[in-house]
């Protein structure tokens, strides 16, 4: 395999050189081809050394990281953010990122990134133009990390069965069984799953459709899912799951 060109931006000096010394040391097929401590300093250097790997923090003094992978809507590089900070997990899902890794970096931990960023780059090369790029804008966001009071759960989306509200938290039920309690509104929940076909049914849940068992015409109407859970429908919830299983039926 080619040399993987990479990028690495963070404000802090010493997490630049750390994360160069891991790539030289631990995985050589990672070039580092340049490095950014600023958002405008990045997005040049992206432009120009045009990466396939970029490992980006979050946090920076004049805003957050999110600013830069914004500038390149339509970007065919694999993302990585590397943070103090575990809250922005939902959000960086929002920019396909292939992982979220924690600060302090455990070199184990960066192994099997590289891992998984080569398996992937190795799957691309056998693929078409238009294969590659679906992987990229879907495949890409199969998964998503679930910040607990115990640190970090990954889940794949399509294990997700539904998200209920519960106050100012979130309780995330799927195809495994656990349930996670997740110190997020269901308001992050949506802006992230209802790309990915989910439908808000009620201003209390959130469902996949794909684990549906039944729609019920009770006043009212509700759903009953795979789990035997039956919840109410909105009038507007009622719209939209009716639109959503009119796509499923026509696109099968």
């Amino acid at each position: 395999m080619d040399k993987v060109r990479t990028v690495i931006i963070d404000d802090e000096v010493a997490a630049i050189d750390y994360l160069v010394k891991l790539c030289e040391q631990l995985s050589p097929e990672m070039e580092v081809v340049g490095t950014a401590s600023g958002i405008a300093e990045a997005i040049e250097l992206i432009r120009k050394e045009k990466p396939v790997v970029v490992f980006v923090d979050i946090e920076f003094p004049e805003g957050l990281g999110f600013e830069i992978l914004s500038a390149f809507p339509d970007a065919h590089f694999q993302v990585v953010f590397v943070t103090a900070y575990d809250h922005y997990s939902l959000q960086a899902i929002k920019f396909n990122a292939l992982d979220y890794l924690l600060k302090p970096v455990d070199a184990s931990d960066f192994a099997a990134v590289v891992e998984r960023i080569l398996s992937r780059l190795d799957r691309e090369s056998k693929l078409s133009g238009a294969e590659v790029s679906h992987l990229l804008q879907v495949s890409l966001k199969a998964n998503i990390a679930l910040p607990t009071q115990t640190g970090q759960e990954f889940i794949a989306i399509d294990g997700i069965l539904r998200v209920e509200a519960d106050g100012s938290y979130s309780k995330v039920f799927t195809t495994e069984g656990p349930s996670y309690l997740v110190s997020k509104s269901l308001v992050s929940f949506d802006q992230v799953l209802v790309k990915r076909g989910f439908v808000r049914v009620h201003r209390k849940h959130l469902i996949n459709p794909e684990h549906i068992a039944s729609v019920l015409k009770n006043a009212g109407g509700s759903v009953v899912m795979r789990d035997k859970s039956e919840l109410p429908l909105s009038r507007s919830g009622k719209e939209l799951l009716q639109q959503r299983l009119k796509e499923m039926s026509e696109f099968l």
